[in-house]
């Protein structure tokens, strides 16, 4: 830009100078939130990363619920009679066993432990609805745009449905935490959706206007 003394004197140049001083102090302020705010979500990139080990994905996937706004949320995390993460919603318990593999199909020890888990907690919370989940974060040697979208067979679905307990991807649990965080899945359809039977796969919801909060 070719200003020079004179011309920088004139008020109406002036003002566009004035601008753009005031818009590249705002862009400076918008950088600085953005940093902040990319870092306080960085457990999504350890939910769908790559290479990421199970106590990582276990810590982001309980940073995924607390950010959600689930209050009574734990990582139990070293305890093997336990699952990974356990949440408490009124009369409900839900059990998450979340792993990490680099072969792109879990195996049915994989799959089935989360069943393990479930009796144990039902026989201690009698009071207690009980609902456990497992989510894998499978092949991750890869991006995940490069992975089988279905790593569970029909055996292992058909397991979890007699077992009473889901099966997750970490990229579906990531697709619903973006539908709730636009408002367009409430947090009770949430709730509902990881303790069903089976194969949980993510499904947009037909809903035309965003819930109102």
């Amino acid at each position: 830009m070719n200003l020079n003394k004179y011309t920088s004197d004139i008020p109406e140049i002036k003002n566009h100078l004035k601008e753009i001083l005031y818009l590249k102090k705002e862009i400076k302020k918008h950088q600085r939130r953005l940093k902040t705010t990319t870092k306080k979500y960085d457990f999504i990139n350890k939910i769908v990363g790559v290479g990421i080990n199970g106590v990582i994905l276990e810590k982001s996937i309980f940073s995924l619920f607390k950010d959600l706004g689930f209050e009574k949320v734990k990582h139990i995390g070293n305890d093997k009679k336990l699952a990974d993460v356990e949440i408490t919603v009124k009369d409900k318990i839900i059990l998450i066993e979340a792993k990490g593999i680099s072969p792109d199909i879990p195996t049915e020890n994989d799959c089935s432990q989360i069943s393990k888990y479930i009796k144990r907690k039902s026989s201690k919370f009698t009071d207690n609805r009980i609902f456990g989940v497992f989510i894998v974060n499978h092949d991750n040697k890869k991006f995940f745009n490069l992975r089988n979208p279905n790593p569970f067979d029909q055996t292992r679905i058909e397991d979890a449905k007699i077992s009473d307990y889901g099966l997750m991807t970490t990229y579906d649990l990531f697709k619903y935490y973006l539908e709730i965080k636009k408002h367009t899945i409430s947090l009770n359809e949430f709730e509902n959706i990881i303790c069903k039977k089976g194969l949980i796969k993510y499904k947009k919801m037909a809903r035309k206007t965003p819930i109102t909060t």
